[in-house]
């Protein structure tokens, strides 16, 4: 009820993206009417996350692919369902495009695929609603530039184990890479088809 001319309605809840107006009408006289003006109700904010690196590493390699997800959120942190704003990325050189229209098959929530960094780098992508930049969200991504390195050995005739190591941009061991597989090729100096490995034909992991 009223208190001083005063009604405050304190659960009032719309849990939808969009424009509202709220009409007040006398109980008992339906001619005294008041309106209020258009109430526009934004994202609470955006939740942007990204794909987790395999194994222990807490990075990505130049070129290596991750997906990240953004989801416009209410005020319980929910997907809205309805939302269809435009929003606005901060940087593309992740693969991100430069501004998004969220459709109605995303749900409040869209995956991006085929990301990746070309240089190493730390990166900080931020997202913001194009008509509210102050609804926003933010990811960060390490991009690490490494190589792989065999080390030159000599031995006598026969079975040889070699040792392959990757490495970052300062030539140091990535000791937290425990998924990295790959291939050896083997050249022979004289080509007589006598060398072989198992590795020449099955992934080896780090």
């Amino acid at each position: 009820g009223l208190t001083l001319g005063v009604a405050t309605i304190s659960d009032f809840i719309y849990n939808k993206w969009g424009a509202i107006a709220i009409t007040a009408t006398d109980s008992t006289d339906n001619t005294k009417t008041g309106a209020s003006s258009t109430i526009t109700f934004y994202p609470k904010d955006f939740a942007f996350l990204l794909s987790t690196p395999p194994s222990a590493r807490t990075f990505y390699y130049v070129n290596e692919a991750f997906s990240g997800v953004l989801t416009a959120r209410d005020h319980n942190n929910t997907a809205i369902a309805n939302y269809a704003g435009t929003v606005n990325f901060s940087d593309t050189s992740l693969g991100l495009p430069s501004s998004y229209i969220f459709t109605t098959a995303d749900a409040g929530a869209h995956t991006f695929t085929a990301l990746s960094g070309t240089t190493e780098a730390a990166k900080s992508v931020s997202a913001s609603d194009s008509a509210s930049t102050a609804v926003a969200g933010s990811a960060s991504a390490t991009i690490k530039k490494a190589s792989i390195k065999v080390i030159s050995a000599t031995s006598p005739v026969g079975t040889k184990e070699i040792t392959v190591q990757i490495l970052d941009s300062s030539e140091k061991i990535i000791a937290s890479d425990n998924s990295t597989t790959f291939l050896v090729t083997l050249t022979e100096a004289v080509a007589d088809s006598s060398s072989s490995s198992t590795a020449t034909s099955t992934s080896i992991k780090v």
